[in-house]
Parts: structure tokens; sequence; C-alpha cells
């Protein structure tokens, strides 16, 4: 989300003759953070998100614009070292993301984007190079209906053998 250049004053006292002194600050994100923000890779992982977690897009631009989330996300992207991003959502709706090490501290929906093998994602293709995947907040209470469907799946298979 690009905002036009602003100043902003630090200091709220004032100097001699009634000015108020301050430094002037720009505002326009870095160079690296729009790097980032050209990556379709990076779209791609925004759509995900939006999809799977419902993140909003001003919860989307807060969480690509710290340096740190860009970081994990290229890490991911660009090496070979990490093979698993988790992306899921805090309090608030704020979104975070994590790696192999690391779990978030609720219980909330995960979007995990695995690489197929360990390689960089290339900037073509890469949409044929994740394995995405869903994981419900609360795991255990969907286990009673897997169990079911795959025993039910099963004992239809056997009947079904048995009277051939």
């Amino acid at each position: 989300m690009a905002e036009a250049p602003s100043s902003r004053t630090s200091g709220g006292g004032l100097s001699g003759g009634g000015r108020a002194a301050g430094v002037r600050v720009s505002q326009e994100p870095s160079l690296k953070t729009g790097v980032v923000l050209l990556d379709e890779r990076l779209d791609f992982l925004r759509e995900q998100a939006f999809c799977v977690l419902k993140v909003k897009t001003d919860k989307w631009n807060r969480f690509i614009g710290a340096e740190e989330n860009q970081k994990i996300i290229l890490d991911f992207l660009d090496h070979i070292w990490t093979n698993r991003l988790l992306l899921f959502t805090g309090p608030g709706g704020t979104l975070h993301a994590g790696d192999a090490q690391s779990s978030p501290p609720w219980k909330t929906k995960l979007l995990c984007v695995l690489k197929k093998g360990v390689r960089r994602i290339s900037r073509q293709g890469f949409r044929h190079q994740f394995r995405l995947g869903e994981v419900p907040g609360y795991p255990m209470e969907h286990l009673p209906v897997v169990i079911s469907e795959v025993t039910r799946r099963h004992l239809i298979a056997h009947v079904s053998a048995s009277l051939c």
C-alpha cells in the first residue's frame, strides 16, 4: 500500500521565535518493501490467505509491511533451508507467519504452505511448486467425523466385496 510522501515532526516543543522545531521523516516505503510488493509469488500467497483465513486487505498490508514477516516469507521462497510456511490469524484478525520450528500460541486455523521438494521457489511456474493445506483450529473436534467417514467407507467396501 503506497502512500503519498508526507512529513511529520518529532518533538513537540517550541524553539526561539515560536516555531515548532522538528525533523522531517519520510514515510516512503523502503526499496526492499517495494521489491517484495512486486513479487507475484507473494500475490499468490496473499490470495490464499484471503480465501482460507478470511484476512482483510488492511491486515495483509500491515502484516507484509513488517520487516520480520518479509524476511520469513522471502526466506521460505528464496532459500532451501526452509520448506514450510505457516500463516495464521491472531486476536483481532492480525496475520502472523511461522515456520517449521514455530507454532501458533493459540488455537486458530492454519494455512500450511509446503514446497514440493527442497528448493527455491522460482518466479515462473511457482503455483506448481507449492502444496497448500488448511488445518482447522481445533482439529480434534473433526476427528469423530473423519473416523466415521473412513469406517463407513471401509465397511461399505468390505460388504460389497463379500457380496460378489
